[in-house]
């Protein structure tokens, strides 16, 4: 008999660097049965033509049918996986990041052992996330923490340990490791597009609110690459970025300070604390995509210490660029001074006395913009180590 077919969605827009190891992360699978969408977000130099031949060279027969669809136009995250999901014909259904990877070539087939063994009326599976650097070389971690994963577990019979961590600690769950049977689309109708980017968290808010089962595979099925908008390592002024910064606003009035209620006083407090100066941050970001420099002078006046730390890591950036061109600018001023100016004198009817006098005054401003340089970057320093430190006990500003 024929295994139920497992459909799995890769997502991409514009960046394809790492689309083809995404693509053999699916083609190594050992499921008999896989249906590969590669869905673009309208990207313009989406490599259609190229991707066929790519596939058509290596998948084998367990990957049964292959689908290549681009959106007419760039419609953000939510609506694209709204468009992409009806063309799966597969029993199962997972979306893979074009920058991620399946953790081995037993994902798939830990997917549907998972479905095997859980609650009948259960629609919605997840697996554990490993978190690696850039290169997918460095393992940084797991993404999915013990309380959560014990929250998980008990959804069979309670949500409201699940509702109570995603008020409290927010985005918890690992969505870039979740499995659906087709029937879930059916009975979710799709993902909230009130939002343009992030599909994911107000779906678990929704979930546990309504008493979904979510049932927990304990095994790893994602490598994921560290990087993108939500990572904070992209161009904080880009287009998406400021999507992604009205998708975060929303969530946390409509999501998260409104379900306060459901936390001890204790834990309430520091909660609303935390979302509120998140919410000035983003405001902050927003001002400035907007070039709004009075609200950002008014918003840095109701918390400067936020907005010095932003300012410093924009500022260290650029110095841990310049310090060392800088040094070596003053080194060269200032022990070939002499050189320089009888060169100068050679050359021009400028006198070495007088050139010298310009080559000192350069090499000073040379050697007071390093000082400045090494300055900003351990202020940056001492800053992310106060952050780092409870809000209670250290806050600047």
């Amino acid at each position: 008999m024929n295994k139920p077919r497992f459909s799995i969605i890769i997502l991409c827009y514009r960046h394809f660097e790492y689309l083809p190891s995404a693509i053999d992360s699916v083609l190594a699978q050992d499921y008999p049965n896989i249906e590969l969408i590669i869905s673009d977000d309208g990207s313009p130099n989406f490599p259609k033509e190229d991707l066929e031949a790519y596939i058509a060279a290596r998948k084998g027969p367990n990957v049964t049918n292959v689908i290549l669809h681009q959106e007419e136009a760039n419609c953000g995250t939510v609506r694209h996986l709204n468009h992409a999901v009806p063309l799966c014909a597969g029993d199962y259904i997972a979306l893979l990041a074009g920058d991620d990877v399946l953790y081995d070539a037993h994902v798939l087939t830990s997917y549907a052992a998972g479905f095997s063994h859980a609650p009948e009326n259960c629609w919605i599976e997840m697996a554990q996330t490993a978190m690696y650097d850039e290169n997918l070389e460095v393992w940084q971690g797991f993404y999915l923490k013990p309380q959560v994963q014990a929250a998980l577990e008990k959804t069979e019979t309670d949500s409201s340990d699940l509702r109570r961590l995603l008020v409290s600690q927010g985005a918890c769950l690992p969505s870039t490791s979740t499995c659906f049977k087709k029937g879930f689309f059916e009975r979710f109708h799709g993902f909230n597009e009130d939002y343009a980017l992030v599909e994911d968290y107000p779906m678990h808010v929704r979930l546990a609110e309504e008493g979904w089962i979510i049932h927990y595979e304990n095994f790893v099925a994602i490598k994921h690459r560290s990087g993108g908008i939500s990572h904070g390592q992209k161009d904080t002024l880009s287009h998406s970025t400021v999507l992604y910064f009205r998708d975060s606003q929303r969530m946390i009035e409509d999501l998260l300070l409104k379900n306060t209620a459901l936390l001890d006083r204790a834990e309430r407090t520091k909660v609303i604390r935390q979302r509120k100066r998140e919410l000035h941050w983003i405001q902050y970001q927003m001002a400035r995509s907007d070039r709004n420099y009075l609200k950002m002078f008014l918003l840095a006046l109701k918390q400067p210490g936020d907005v010095l730390t932003i300012l410093l890591e924009r500022l260290s950036r650029w110095a841990s660029r310049c310090h060392k061109a800088l040094l070596a600018l003053f080194l060269s001023l200032w022990l070939f001074t002499p050189v320089i100016a009888g060169m100068f004198e050679t050359a021009t009817t400028l006198s070495a006395y007088g050139a010298a006098a310009v080559l000192l005054v350069l090499a000073r401003m040379a050697f007071t913009l390093w000082l400045l340089c090494i300055l900003v970057m351990g202020l940056e320093k001492l800053f992310l180590a106060i952050r780092r430190f409870p809000g209670e006990t250290l806050r600047v500003g």
